[in-house]
């Protein structure tokens, strides 16, 4: 399995700095979005958002396969 380094991105929303993974195996795939939510991050952000943001935007946490 490749190993990816994150990289250190701001925030599109708030600004703050926060590690992105750019991968299936990034933090951000854990959050469950809506279609309708994730429609509105695409038309209204440009880069991705810190875990504090896009969970305001989430329905919560996936659950772990078992």
């Amino acid at each position: 399995m490749e190993k990816h380094d994150p990289k250190i991105k701001n925030c599109s929303k708030c600004g703050k700095t926060f590690e992105c993974l750019h991968t299936a195996d990034c933090w951000c795939m854990e959050y469950d979005i809506s279609p309708e939510n994730l429609k509105l991050l695409q038309e209204t952000f440009s880069d991705c958002l810190c875990p504090d943001c896009l969970e305001g935007y989430s329905t919560g946490k996936k659950k772990t396969r078992s």
